[in-house]
């Protein structure tokens, strides 16, 4: 249940293994976090430096309440617990989620098992889903199925993406870029393309309130 003092907990992952697209897109959505019509606390978290082993089906995590493995998954699965929203943040690797999330997906789902000692908890965690790939049709949708299937299988609360725009997740492409700020530069190039266009429509505007002015003159 969220903490009336402390707010909505919120964690970002940010799945790159690059400090690059991912992550610029998840800071992007926290900044808007102040604007939200209640608390928050927001953590954010990127496995870029982060090593996650791979699941060896031991099942010591069920006894140990975490993993016995000694990395880094300990940090990120206690963060999990804690936490009543979770936003990935993933790139597309081979139509697919990297290899590390997809570890920390394994053992997440068998550290929790010991963690709560009941064989289907109910988490109810608010889950949403970012996906960026190289270009559109890059396999975005299946990264993010990757994603809706483990948030389901955690008993979790997937949501959905925004209209007919990204049907099951926030979708994006670099446009072929494989640049760290290639989206931070779209984004921009957007930016600078929708001010332009306002500039043109004002002035557009002030000839034509000139013309008619012109005209209406006897």
């Amino acid at each position: 249940m969220p903490n009336e003092e402390n707010g909505i907990q919120i964690l970002g992952i940010g799945a790159s293994l690059r400090k690059g697209n991912s992550n610029y897109l998840l800071r992007r959505v926290f900044e808007s976090a102040s604007e939200l019509p209640f608390p928050t606390s927001v953590k954010i978290v990127t496995l870029h430096g982060k090593k996650i082993h791979p699941c060896v089906g031991c099942y010591k995590c069920r006894e140990k309440c975490g993993s016995v493995l000694k990395d880094d998954f300990q940090e990120l699965f206690l963060k999990w617990l804690s936490s009543d929203v979770v936003i990935y943040s993933t790139p597309v690797y081979h139509m697919s989620i990297p290899g590390q999330l997809k570890c920390f997906f394994d053992r997440l789902g068998q550290s929790v098992t010991g963690y709560c000692n009941v064989r289907s908890a109910r988490h109810l965690k608010v889950v949403g889903t970012i996906v960026q790939g190289a270009h559109t049709a890059g396999g975005e949708e299946f990264a993010a199925l990757n994603i809706l299937q483990h948030s389901v299988l955690m008993n979790c609360i997937p949501v959905s993406g925004d209209g007919w725009e990204s049907y099951i997740c926030a979708a994006g492409s670099t446009k072929n870029q494989n640049t760290l700020d290639a989206m931070e530069k779209l984004v921009i190039l957007s930016l600078r393309l929708h001010f332009a266009l306002a500039v043109a429509c004002c002035g557009a505007r002030q000839k034509l309130l000139q013309l008619l002015s012109a005209v209406a003159k006897p």
